[in-house]
């Protein structure tokens, strides 16, 4: 095990980015997948980002984080600038912590990393519970100042000009049905890969927004990565696709069966399908990502999958330029060729699931305020100690919750499995108070501590539902 270590940083700026937030509920912690990017040359310090951790429970809440002893680039900052390979800290009772991380390395090899940084929380009460957040860190040699485009290098031009994404559609959100091929968690990783080297890459150069996010809702999907190789080229590991047209529209990504004894040249790959969408062509040097061929190097992790100087040279020219053909997203296309859209449904197809998902959205909604409404009206019955009213809404709440597990059925999967537990934890604090108020001889604290229990069972169900878009 390494020691952990202490060294004193002095910023250059005190501006940081809130790259994600943490919320500490009773018995949940939400956050989502948003990666910290954090970029810069070797031998100096990254920027900065911060992570928000929001302490909403009546208890204070203890956070311990910890860094993987390979992740030796990582530090967590304290008030003092100081950076640590560990920290400790407690958060007040509905009170908020704001967490400062930023990366630096000696070695003189431009890389990105991708990787958990892990969180040990602990309640008052001494309940405990562990979750991770993802980092990726791209170091590189030093920062591009050219921004003349490097020889060698070609972009997807049409009629000449260079085609790069429309600033306005940004981030672009990717649909992967890896899931599909009932794949272990690793094909996350070399997705999450592929989408954190632009993001950074673009990060490292000065563009502002991402490029790309992920989604696991195909009907939010602005293109997909279709894992079914259907179409694609002989020979070809993988295939994007853009409209020749002004503007161009994209027609998503194809890659070969995930099944392929190398992942990580399969990783490498779908990063460079994913620099094309960017509008970048082929580079004629080897090493560059861009090169039209797959690298033949037999990866030791993904971490050695990375860009070189001039591909983030390129990237820095194709995106100063002031005349150019916008890229946008397939929705834009009124006139979508049958199966263009590898992976995508029709434009038709599109609309009809996009209202059905928003009327189901609708009932969904309804159902959940419909039980917000139910436990405040229980909440009089049982100050009243009226038994009998108890025992009636309580069957209310638990009616509506089947009925909104039954309505769950054309949620994706994460979304199903959020919805249908906390439907159930509600449906068990409403089932333990109507059983209760059936006995006829409950104590009015017994009924007061379940009820609250219901309460707060309910008011995280809303937010369940309320996180659905």
């Amino acid at each position: 095990m390494k020691k952990s270590i202490a060294v004193i940083l002095f910023l250059c700026s005190p501006f940081y980015v809130n790259a994600q937030t943490v919320i500490f509920k009773s018995e949940q912690v939400i956050y989502d997948d948003t990666a910290i990017l954090l970029n810069g040359p070797i031998g100096k310090w990254t920027n900065t980002q911060v992570v928000t951790f929001q302490n909403q429970t009546n208890n204070t809440v203890n956070v311990k984080a910890h860094l993987h002893d390979h992740l030796d680039f990582l530090y967590f900052l304290d008030e003092n600038n100081v950076a640590h390979r560990e920290i400790n800290f407690d958060i007040a009772a509905f009170s908020s912590f704001n967490q400062k991380i930023v990366a630096k390395i000696t070695k003189f090899e431009p890389v990105l990393y991708n990787d958990q940084m892990g969180f040990d929380i602990t309640y008052e009460n001494n309940k405990s519970t562990y979750f991770e957040i993802t980092a990726s860190v791209y170091f590189f040699e030093d920062v591009v100042s050219k921004t003349t485009k490097p020889d060698g290098y070609h972009f997807w031009d049409f009629e000449g000009s260079p085609r790069i994404l429309d600033a306005s559609y940004l981030p672009l959100k990717i649909y992967s049905n890896h899931p599909h091929f009932s794949l272990d968690d690793s094909w996350d990783q070399i997705i999450n890969k592929a989408i954190n080297t632009w993001n950074n890459a673009g990060k490292s150069i000065g563009h502002t927004t991402n490029f790309y996010a992920l989604t696991n809702n195909i009907n939010e999907a602005d293109f997909a990565i279709d894992w079914s190789g259907e179409n694609l080229p002989a020979q070809a590991l993988g295939s994007a696709g853009l409209t020749n047209s002004n503007p161009s529209y994209i027609g998503g990504i194809v890659m070969l069966p995930p099944n392929s004894s190398n992942k990580l040249q399969t990783a490498e790959v779908l990063v460079q399908e994913m620099g094309h969408i960017l509008g970048l062509e082929h580079s004629e040097h080897s090493a560059d990502i861009m090169n039209g061929q797959a690298h033949p190097l037999h990866h030791d992790d993904l971490s050695q999958i990375k860009l070189t100087g001039r591909d983030r040279q390129m990237l820095k020219w194709l995106y100063a330029q002031s005349n150019y053909v916008p890229i946008v997203p397939y929705r834009e296309y009124s006139n979508i060729p049958p199966n263009y859209g590898r992976g995508l449904p029709s434009k038709e197809e599109q609309e009809q699931r996009n209202e059905a998902r928003i009327a189901l959205l609708v009932d969904i909604k309804l159902k959940s305020k419909l039980i917000s409404s139910l436990v405040n009206e229980l909440e009089q019955t049982v100050l009243e100690h009226k038994l009998s009213l108890v025992a009636r809404k309580s069957s209310e709440i638990q009616k509506i919750c089947e009925e909104l597990n039954d309505l769950t059925i054309s949620l994706n999967e994460r979304e199903q499995t959020a919805v249908l537990n906390q439907t159930e934890k509600t449906n068990e604090a409403a089932h333990q108070i109507e059983h209760q108020a059936k006995s006829g001889h409950i104590a009015l604290k017994q009924l007061n501590h379940d009820f609250d229990h219901l309460k707060e069972a309910a008011e995280l169900l809303d937010i369940v539902v309320s996180r659905l878009n």
